[in-house]
Order: C-alpha cells, then sequence, then structure tokens
C-alpha cells in the first residue's frame, strides 16, 4: 500500500490535520448547505446554525461563503477577532465595500450600511453578513446588527454554539425580528466510514481503508459522529500505524506480578514445612514444590494446623515490603526557576471568562512574540496566544489581566513605553478563550 516517493500509504498529506476546502455533503450538510444558499426563498432573515464543538459549524460557514447565489453579497465576520458593537459594524462595512470615515462612530456606521442595503436592493440584490464563532460576540454586538436589521433588509446568518440562541432571542424579542435555528448534529454511524475513506481520497490514498473494522467502531463512539473528534482521534490511530506501535495492554500490572510471585514462594515454603513434618526430605528446588498435583496432596494433614491460611497472612506481611519497597535513595533538591510565569495560552485559558486583556500586536512567529515580550521593561505583564487566520498561524502579544473594562480602558490608554506605536485593542477574556479553542480544534 505503501509509495515511497509519496511518503506512508502513498498520501500526499495527512488528510486529518490538512483537510483542505472540500466538502463533505453527508450527514445532512448537502441538504443545510443548499437551504443556505438560498436565503432569497426564507421569509425570516435571521437564522443561526448552531452546534456542539466539532460538529462542523465553520467547515459550512466557508462552504456557503464560497457558493453564495449570484444575487447576494455578502460580509464576512469572525466572532473571534471583533469585540464591540462598533468593530462589529465597521467589519460589515468593510465587507461590503462601504467607504466610511476613520472615526465613524456606531450611528454613522449603521447609516451608512443602511444606506447601501437599500441601494442593493433597487437592483435587485440582497445583503447578508455572514458571523462565524458567533457565540463569542456579546449581547450589545448582536443587538446592534439587529438594530440594523429592523431598519432594512438585511439577512444574517450565525454560526455558533447552541448558547447563541439564548442572546440572539432576548434582543430578537426587543426588536420584533423572528429568526430560525438549524441545528447542526454528528454523523451516524454510516457516514463515519465514508467520511474517512473520503478523507483518504483527498490525500490520494489508493486501496481499502487502513483502519480496522474494530478501529471504525471504536472511533464512531469515542467521536459521537462529530467531525472535529473524528480528524483528531483517526490521526492518532494514523500516526501509529505509521510508526509501527502496537499497544498491547499488560496482562497484569508489575505489582500484580510481584504479589504473584510473593505467593508462589509462600507456597513453596507451606510445602517444605509439610514434607518436614511428615519425616520426608525436602525437594532440592523449593521453586518447584508448587508443580505437585493438587491429588497428590492429602485433604487433611495432622500436625500441621498452624500453617492455615491465617497463619500465612503474616508471612506474607513480612515478605512484601522487602520485594515492593525500593531502597531509599537521596533526593535532589530541584533547581527553582527565577524567571517569571510564562503567559501562554494555557494560562490565559485558566483566566476567569469575565476579565480583559488588551491585544497589542499580531506577529507571524512566536520568536517574533517572545522577543517582543522579552524586551519589554516588565515582561511578567505581557503573554501571548495563538491564532489561526486564513489557514495561517499567528501569534497575538497581550498586555496585563483586568476585571472590569474601565480599568482595561484606562490601561490602554497609559501603556508602557516598551510596547511601541500600537493600536491598543481591549478584549475580553471570553473571547480570546474563543479564539484559543478555535486554533486548537
Amino acid at each position: 500500500m505503501s509509495d515511497p516517493e509519496r511518503g506512508f500509504l502513498g498520501l500526499t498529506h495527512n488528510p486529518f490535520t490538512s483537510p483542505g476546502d472540500d466538502f463533505f455533503e453527508r450527514g445532512d450538510r448537502k441538504t443545510y448547505l443548499e437551504q443556505l444558499r438560498h436565503l432569497s426563498r426564507w421569509s425570516r432573515r435571521l437564522l443561526l446554525v448552531t452546534g456542539l464543538f466539532g460538529v462542523g459549524k465553520t467547515v459550512l460557514y466557508r462552504r456557503l461563503s464560497a457558493s453564495m447565489e449570484p444575487s447576494a453579497k455578502a460580509a464576512r465576520i469572525n466572532g473571534t477577532l471583533v469585540s464591540s458593537p462598533r468593530e462589529v459594524l465597521a467589519n460589515v462595512a468593510q465587507g461590503f465595500a462601504v467607504a466610511v470615515p476613520a472615526d465613524a462612530n456606531t450611528q454613522l456606521l449603521t447609516d451608512l450600511i443602511i444606506a447601501h442595503v437599500d441601494e442593493q436592493a433597487e437592483v435587485d440584490r440582497f445583503c447578508v453578513t455572514l458571523v462565524d464563532d458567533a457565540h463569542l460576540l456579546d449581547y450589545k454586538s448582536v443587538d446592534a446588527l439587529l438594530v440594523l436589521m429592523g431598519r432594512c433588509e438585511l439577512r444574517i446568518i450565525l454560526f455558533g454554539e447552541q448558547n447563541v440562541a439564548t442572546v440572539v432571542d432576548k434582543s430578537a424579542e426587543r426588536h420584533f425580528v423572528e429568526w430560525h435555528e438549524m441545528r447542526l448534529s454528528g454523523f451516524a454511524d454510516e457516514d463515519i466510514r465514508e467520511y474517512l475513506e473520503w478523507r483518504f481520497r483527498q490525500a490520494k490514498y489508493r486501496g481499502r481503508l487502513p483502519f480496522t473494522d474494530q478501529q471504525v467502531a471504536d472511533l464512531a463512539r469515542l467521536s459521537e459522529g462529530l467531525p472535529g473528534r473524528i480528524n483528531k482521534i483517526a490521526n492518532d490511530v494514523l500516526i501509529q500505524l505509521e510508526s509501527g506501535i502496537e499497544r498491547r495492554p499488560e496482562r497484569f500490572p508489575g505489582l500484580h506480578r510481584s504479589l504473584i510471585a510473593l505467593l508462589i514462594v509462600v507456597s513453596g515454603l507451606v510445602y517444605v514445612v509439610w514434607q518436614t513434618s511428615q519425616g520426608q526430605p525436602a525437594p532440592v528446588e523449593v521453586a518447584e514444590a508448587h508443580e505437585v498435583a493438587p491429588e497428590a496432596v492429602p485433604e487433611e494433614i495432622p500436625g500441621v494446623e498452624s500453617l492455615t491460611v491465617p497463619t500465612i497472612y503474616p508471612v506474607v506481611e513480612q515478605l512484601v515490603p522487602e520485594i515492593v519497597e525500593a531502597p531509599e535513595l537521596p533526593v535532589e533538591e530541584p533547581e527553582v526557576s527565577t524567571a517569571p510565569d510564562r503567559r501562554d495560552g494555557a494560562w490565559l485559558m485558566s483566566q476567569p471568562p469575565s476579565a480583559y486583556t488588551i491585544q497589542l500586536v499580531t506577529v507571524s512567529s512566536g520568536e517574533r512574540a517572545l522577543t517582543y515580550i522579552i524586551e519589554q521593561h516588565d515582561p511578567s505583564e505581557f503573554g501571548s496566544y495563538r491564532l489561526q487566520r486564513n489557514g495561517r498561524i499567528l501569534h497575538v502579544v497581550v498586555y496585563g489581566l483586568f476585571d472590569t473594562r474601565t480599568q482595561a480602558e484606562a490601561a490602554a490608554r497609559s501603556l508602557p513605553d516598551g510596547v511601541g506605536n500600537v493600536q491598543p485593542w481591549v478584549r475580553p477574556m471570553d473571547q480570546v478563550h474563543g479564539a484559543i479553542r478555535t486554533t486548537l480544534q
């Protein structure tokens, strides 16, 4: 099955870490896509596409973005990259190619977008805003979008986790906007096998599925049919196949093996004592005593009542420490690092979602981000995390941790001199968490 020129199994790439832009149409995905493509037929102009993390919302979002019907003009927003209502509206205007002043406020942005949507309607075109990771938008940002809907014929599709429906419902009730939810679910078992085969075909693999039926069944059970989980688990299986490692569980843990050996030794000692009490010479090799056939031992042994099971236990208790316990060795004290704790993605994920931080710069490599941080007067106040954008991994540098937005905005106005000429961006920590989770996915 292998092709030396193309690597393991003849794959052009790992089909589960580099999925590509192709679209798997099974699992009702084609049905949902066709429904979303024909937005002009929907009486409700606000649609929600929801589902669990890893169910494939972003994949559907990207496919829809690339295949809108000709009469649609789309503006695309990512909830990990916007925060305030002004930023959301500015991105909508930019997506529609609306010219706006650099200092435009929320009201002016709203008026300019409404005017553009009305102009498009006059030439039989409709405008739609697509929002990925919409569950990261706060209530005010969602409300700003629904204000637009109430004043023009704008259509909106929100792709996000299921809690976004609660935010939308609250705002939609205020603005008398009707909405519809399309909830994605995981693949059925038969779809999972076809999905795996399809992924391998994308990587130019020729032949039968290299996974066994048991591996596919285990994968289906563990992933619950969620494509994101399927990719992760399948990638792990593929790595094991490539490395040739077959993990076989040990029949007994090490401690159990020691205890079994101990019981064999004790059995041998009992047999020796019994032989001695009968006036018979003990066998030369005590280790072979346990091989005596059961029928060779009488049911009742006179004079050896003291060697019943209760008596054996103290012997075992005395021998176990000698066999199991390791000798004490001198313990070297670990060196204590004086370097400040690194505020990386894991550290940021451990912070309260209600907190705030200040985004400073986005660079193309982790080395550049680290150099920027080290050059600061107090590096311990800075952190960084990875962000995936347009197929690239970028590194975002942030500053500070604040309990309220007011505190963060005050700090943004008086940043340390070492940060340079930057445009600080106050970001809620829950949005940072969402960006980190999306990159991990």
